[in-house]
């Protein structure tokens, strides 16, 4: 604080008078925060917090901000941190955030401003789908990816697609639905050749969803295939069973039947287990059997999965048995499916 002193003496023109003084003391002028407000409000997990600040000082003295941030009342040490950013594993949905700011100058501090934000569920965002062209004549994969910016969250799909199924007119039909997996298949066998098709995925994470549709995609006239897949797409442990889906199909036009389903592991040549058609009355046109497969080491998975079509007379119509030099009767068809085989959960434990 400075002292100033003020000295008056009167005067009437022929002499001075009295002289009266008095002193008056200049205080300094305490820091104001005017303003205080925390950006995004509310907020999500994985967000920034930024404080807006607005602050004021009758000196123009330099303002030192103090800051001690607070979730759900308790305090955080974060060393006077400027801004938070919600990653920090500490910050859930439903938590209170709260910044106490303290205005600091050369003459004292000023008056604690506080504000508070709440973190509330983020929506999942759908950001990849796939196909959204094209022309497909058996097994469609539907692709769809989301994010959310809740790490505790589990987001779960539903797929459906728009075709006519044989109604004479084109709707929605589910193909899968509360499903974890990224990918779904669909199998349009004996579907008539259509255009305009388009397909929708749902992204949910228990509270919030989001919905996207793709693509206009043309379902053309069917040759033979074979599809190789599992629901458990993504995942697959060391030691533990894989459930496979093996699938065959050969339009009717074609002179032959399926003789064999089979299952190659391991990719080294030899099946692992078969079904046998031989014996069927009547030509098997189309199959999809449930299989499985064990693997005991991790790293990268290769299976092999088909039938073994059998002609009953006359030459192979089809390009790819025709192309395949002593087929004679018989023309084994393949795919193959690749996946990762991780370490079981809870084995590094051990290690």
């Amino acid at each position: 604080d400075n002292s100033l002193t003020v000295e008056v003496t009167p005067n009437d023109n022929y002499e001075n008078g009295v002289s009266v003084n008095f002193s008056i003391i200049i205080q300094g002028s305490l820091p104001n925060i005017t303003s205080l407000d925390l950006i995004p409000s509310p907020t999500y997990t994985n967000a920034t917090i930024v404080p807006q600040i607005s602050t004021f000082d009758g000196d123009s003295d330099t303002i030192t901000l103090y800051y001690n941030w607070y979730i759900n009342g308790t305090w955080l040490n974060l060393s006077n941190t400027t801004t938070v950013n919600l990653t920090i594993n500490y910050f859930n949905v439903t938590d209170n955030v709260t910044l106490k700011l303290i205005p600091v100058d050369n003459d004292g501090a000023g008056i604690e401003r506080q504000a508070s934000t709440l973190i509330v569920n983020s929506p999942p965002t759908i950001i990849f789908m796939t196909p959204s062209s094209g022309s497909f004549n058996n097994w469609v994969t539907l692709e769809c990816v989301a994010l959310d910016n809740d790490a505790i969250d589990e987001l779960v799909y539903d797929y459906s697609i728009y075709y006519d199924n044989g109604t004479g007119s084109k709707q929605w039909y589910n193909v899968s639905t509360n499903t974890t997996s990224n990918t779904a298949s669909i199998n349009f066998k004996n579907v008539t050749t259509q255009t305009n098709v388009s397909w929708q995925c749902i992204a949910s994470d228990g509270e919030l969803t989001d919905t996207e549709i793709a693509g206009t995609f043309t379902l053309s006239s069917q040759n033979m295939f074979v599809y190789i897949g599992s629901e458990y797409a993504n995942v697959w442990y060391a030691g533990e069973t894989l459930p496979l889906t093996i699938s065959c199909f050969i339009p009717d036009e074609y002179n032959y039947s399926i003789a064999y389903s089979w299952i190659d592991c391991s990719n080294d040549g030899y099946w692992d287990r078969a079904r046998d058609y031989t014996n069927a009355s009547v030509d098997v046109k189309y199959v999809s059997d449930m299989t499985e497969c064990l693997r005991l080491s991790e790293g990268t998975a290769t299976i092999r999965g088909g039938c073994v079509i059998e002609k009953n007379e006359g030459a192979w119509i089809d390009p790819f048995c025709s192309d395949i030099i002593f087929t004679h009767d018989f023309c084994n068809i393949g795919a193959s499916y690749e996946i990762e085989v991780s370490k079981p959960p809870g084995s590094y434990v051990f290690d």
